[in-house]
């Protein structure tokens, strides 16, 4: 018969709990009773030391997941928790009764002074950090009845008719526009001779009109290609045109003031000089059709389109002269952006010139990631060190890169695949040969008809939008691919690099300068004043544009955009009473003035970056990004001692060959004199 030893006494939790720090602890009593037990014994101290073993991986769970837990909790403060005011800040110094307590009049001032001082500190801190872009990640677009679903071939063959005919409508109205502009400057010339060909001239007009009608092209029944297309289809597909051309936001300003009643000298030949530069309405219609047709068709093949590195095309946006309604001279050139994006990777922050001191203003660095962490395929992101610290960079000339690819193969595409269609059309479609992304039109066919351009340019400049918080009711901001940058190849860059001004990006504010031009005109007319800005405007960029004198040997390249912003310093701090019709010879003066010594100081600033005064007159411009910089960005930075003397002599040149020489005052008018101050002081 077995005996049955002394059944071993069970630990307590603490026991067994801390056991575990001295398991060998009576050995040998251990040992002993190892001998003289039984099997039923063995096992129950190995769930002794397995119940040990258990608690100690329970106490290390719970103290992991509390660790785990006060991590996440101050990562979640760090990261989403919304800075304090000023206001805050105070009341929390005070105490929460702060707001029960009464106040003295001193005590309410030094609040106040404390507050501004506190939010003057808080702006600063902001200012000199980097600027947090928003990124949208790509969603299923939903289904559409209208363009988005059109591909480019059935879209040109439901609406070629339709165009042709429209256009032939628009060069019979360019000849006949002509032909009353001829026959009415007979009648201003000798009103005898008026009376006695009248009736041959009505008979020409007639005649005109008559054979202008003749010559349009017959379009396909109800313009329709085949039996089984119903004509609502194809006024379905040409309401596209329609909507481009309301997107595209086409403005002009057709002024043509008359000469009869005008006594005043100067104020006559400022006038007879801006009526030979205005455009003539009818050939700019005809050039805005049909560069509203020709964009379209490149949007609808495009938009298909990615490159190898995910850069897919947005949407183009009309900008320069002809969206502020500025345009003078001819309807020959047109200016759009080409917004693109980029799927592959996520733009994070962007560096300025507060946040970054290499950076010059007006320009801006953009750091970025891929989306996807191990990406497999060509790397388009640069790293350079930024702020101590290597950043991956989105830069520009890989921008340029693959807006040119998307570019050329869209063109391809419509020519190639279209190309019956594509004779039909009496204009060919081509991209120059040089490094920029300009196309030509060549409408040398329509000149005869009375169009009267030979070639049309459209030239594009790719960049991208930059979305921000807290950006709602201001205007976009666009960064795009510097001129300089046009020519450069990927492999020149070095990684990392310490920083290279091949990285920086230019800042658009083509919204800007059009809501500026736009509420000063409004706010002109609501006063009831017959302004004389946008003449002033437009004779201004007559004299010096670059292509106003083509025929001057020693012309030099005076940009619109420089004499657009001697405009905007005029306007900074004038009232509506400064632009009336009688002052313009003044207003004008002043310009030629302010042209004059930015040109011989070489110091044009920037109108929006870094501009006091507008900031001052205009509080809200200061939350727009990165455009509250420290410093000004200088315009004429490039300019060098000899083109300055080039420059001045083709200013003075101008002022001779056009006759306004004698319209230019000894100084700046008495109500102007604080601008060649505040700019040039």
């Amino acid at each position: 018969m077995v005996v049955m030893s002394e059944p071993v006494e069970k630990r307590r939790f603490w026991q067994s709990f801390f056991g575990l720090f001295s398991p060998h602890e009576n050995k040998e009593n251990i040992n002993v009773q190892l001998q003289d037990s039984h099997v039923c014994e063995m096992a129950h101290q190995e769930i002794i030391y397995a119940e040990i073993l258990v608690q100690w991986i329970v106490t290390f769970l719970v103290m992991f997941l509390f660790l785990s837990f006060y991590t996440l909790v101050y990562m979640w403060k760090k990261t989403y928790r919304k800075p304090k005011t000023s206001t805050e800040k105070y009341k929390q110094f005070m105490g929460d009764d702060c707001g029960r307590q009464t106040l003295d009049d001193s005590d309410i001032s030094n609040s106040s002074m404390s507050d501004i001082e506190s939010d003057s500190l808080i702006r600063k801190e902001v200012k000199q950090n980097p600027v947090r872009l928003i990124f949208e990640r790509n969603v299923a677009h939903g289904f559409s009845i209208f363009w988005k679903k059109t591909k480019t071939d059935f879209f040109l063959k439901q609406t070629v008719d339709k165009f042709l005919s429209e256009l032939d409508k628009n060069i019979a109205v360019v000849s006949l526009l002509q032909e009353n502009l001829n026959f009415l400057s007979s009648v201003l010339i000798d009103n005898q001779s008026v009376r006695e060909s009248s009736e041959t001239k009505l008979e020409k007009l007639s005649l005109a009109m008559r054979s202008s009608r003749m010559q349009m092209r017959k379009p396909v029944k109800s313009y329709r290609i085949g039996s089984d297309t119903p004509l609502e289809s194809c006024e379905l597909f040409w309401f596209e045109t329609e909507a481009m051309k309301h997107r595209m936001a086409w403005s002009y300003k057709n002024y043509k003031p008359q000469l009869i009643d005008i006594s005043d000298p100067e104020l006559r030949i400022i006038l007879q000089a801006f009526q030979s530069c205005t455009i003539d309405p009818g050939q700019l219609t005809c050039a805005i059709f049909i560069v509203n047709y020709v964009m379209l068709l490149i949007e609808k093949e495009i938009s298909e389109l990615e490159s190898e590195c995910g850069f897919r095309f947005v949407r183009f946006k009309l900008i320069g002269s002809m969206s502020k309604g500025t345009k003078i001279s001819d309807a020959s050139s047109f200016d759009f952006l080409m917004l693109l994006k980029c799927t592959k990777c996520c733009l994070d922050l962007a560096y300025h010139n507060g946040s970054f001191g290499d950076i010059s203003p007006g320009n801006i660095l953009i750091t970025a990631h891929y989306v996807k962490p191990h990406f497999q395929g060509k790397k388009f992101l640069k790293k350079a060190h930024i702020c101590d610290n290597i950043h991956q960079v989105f830069i520009p000339s890989e921008t340029m890169l693959n807006a040119s690819l998307l570019l050329d193969t869209a063109l391809n595409n419509i020519m190639n695949r279209n190309k019956k269609i594509m004779d039909r059309i009496p204009f060919t479609l081509s991209r120059t040969t040089d490094a920029e992304l300009t196309l030509v039109l060549n409408t040398r066919l329509l000149q005869g008809p009375g169009f009267g351009i030979p070639e049309i340019y459209i030239k594009l400049t790719p960049g991208v939008p930059l979305q921000f918080e807290n950006s709602l009711l201001l205007p976009n901001i666009y960064a795009i691919v510097p001129p300089h940058l046009y020519n450069v190849k990927d492999n020149i860059f070095k990684q990392p690099e310490i920083f290279d001004i091949n990285f920086a990006w230019k800042l658009s504010l083509c919204e800007l300068e059009y809501l500026y031009l736009e509420n000063w005109l409004q706010k002109i007319e609501e006063t009831g004043i017959q302004s004389c800005l946008h003449i002033c405007l437009e004779s201004f960029k007559n004299l010096f544009s670059n292509n106003s004198s083509p025929t001057f040997v020693n012309s030099v390249e005076i940009k619109p955009y420089y004499l657009e912003t001697i405009m905007f310093f005029l306007m900074l701090e004038s009232s509506p009473s400064n632009w009336t019709f009688d002052v313009l010879p003044f207003r004008l003066s002043d310009a030629i003035h302010f042209l004059r010594t930015a040109v011989e100081r070489q110091w044009l600033p920037n109108f929006f970056i870094g501009n006091p005064h507008l900031y001052k007159k205009s509080p809200i411009i200061k939350n727009i990004p990165l455009i509250d910089c420290s410093r000004q960005e200088n315009l004429f930075s490039n300019m060098t001692s000899e083109m300055s003397r080039k420059t001045l002599l083709f200013i003075e040149s101008r002022l001779i060959e056009t006759g306004i020489v004698s319209c230019v005052k000894d100084e700046y008018s008495t109500d102007m004199w604080e601008y060649e101050f505040f700019v040039f002081g």
